[in-house]
């Protein structure tokens, strides 16, 4: 999830704070962006309008394009 790791850089977040957000711990959310586990539907359309209010350009396949070719090519 390198795209999301950039865009919460960007923009001056942790890991801690996007987790807490989502109410997760720090691992899980570290597992998640790191690919090593999916976010669910619900997670990615909090982290999406999080972060669509700090750039209106930004769309949902520019934060979790690779998350979704990693399912693909695994048969998911």
């Amino acid at each position: 999830m390198k795209e999301l790791s950039k865009l919460r850089q960007k923009y001056g977040y942790t890991q801690l704070e996007i987790a807490n957000m989502l109410g997760l711990h720090k691992s899980t959310y570290n597992q998640k962006e790191n690919g090593k586990r999916h976010f669910k539907p619900d997670e990615m359309a909090k982290i999406y309008d999080f972060f669509r209010h700090l750039d209106s350009q930004l769309n949902m396949q520019d934060i979790f394009y690779n998350q979704c070719l990693l399912n693909v090519n695994k048969g998911e």
